[in-house]
Parts: structure tokens; C-alpha cells; sequence
């Protein structure tokens, strides 16, 4: 039996991401969604698969979120590549990140093959 994610497009798939998280999902979650060669890379870490399911997905905590400014583009037939911006709200006040994330389609499910976040700053004196 398929699971639900595999009906599902990119878009739809990381949207389902933030809110398995938001309800303490993310570890099940991402083991169905990561393939065996998946990274993440964050501002200053980098976890493959192993990694990131025992110390990246299990880390992820937020009261609330919010996503904005996503965009789509088709790669190839089974690639897809998305960018968006999260405004994260958590115990440690609000946070903003710019995300981007690589998923491949394989044997008819997209799965998600690379995801990198970086903060987002408010522009300083010099910008």
C-alpha cells in the first residue's frame, strides 16, 4: 500500500514537512520522505540521511509557521526544485529562513533528495 506522500507533488510534500514537525511528526515523517542518499545542509551543519533523522529531524521544534514566496520549478519530468521563506515561531522567539529543497521522482514518488536552509538578516548599515 502506498502512502499518502506518494500521491502528493513537491510542493504539497514539504508543506505536509512543516506541519508533521509542527505536531511532533518530523523523525516519521522524513524517514518516508528522505531517500537513502538525501543531505541537508544548514548554515553551518551538514547531515546525510542517518544524520538527519537522528539529530536534525528530532531538533526541530516550533510553535508555528509560516511559509511564503514559494516557487516551483520543473527540472526535469522527475526533478523539481523549491525555494521559499519560513517564518518560524518558537520558545526562542520568531526566526526567518530561506529554504530551498531538491525532490526526485522515483518509481512514481517524489521524494526529497536535498534540503538547505540559511537564515534570513535584516539588512544592516552596509547592505
Amino acid at each position: 500500500m502506498r502512502s499518502p506522500e506518494g500521491e502528493q507533488q513537491p510542493l504539497a510534500l514539504e508543506q505536509a514537512a512543516w506541519d508533521a514537525t509542527a505536531h511532533g511528526q518530523a523523525v516519521a515523517f522524513y524517514d518516508r520522505l528522505l531517500t537513502a542518499n538525501a543531505r541537508v545542509f544548514l548554515e553551518d551543519k551538514q547531515f546525510d540521511r542517518r544524520q538527519a533523522l537522528a539529530d536534525w529531524a528530532p531538533a526541530l521544534a516550533f510553535r508555528e509557521y509560516r511559509l511564503s514566496g514559494e516557487t516551483v520549478v520543473p527540472v526535469t519530468g522527475d526533478l523539481a526544485h523549491l525555494t521559499y521563506q519560513a517564518t518560524v515561531t518558537g520558545d526562542q522567539g520568531d526566526c526567518r529562513v530561506h529554504c530551498s529543497s531538491l525532490y526526485v521522482r522515483r518509481d512514481g514518488r517524489w521524494l526529497l533528495t536535498l534540503h538547505q536552509r540559511r537564515p534570513l538578516r535584516a539588512p544592516g548599515p552596509d547592505s
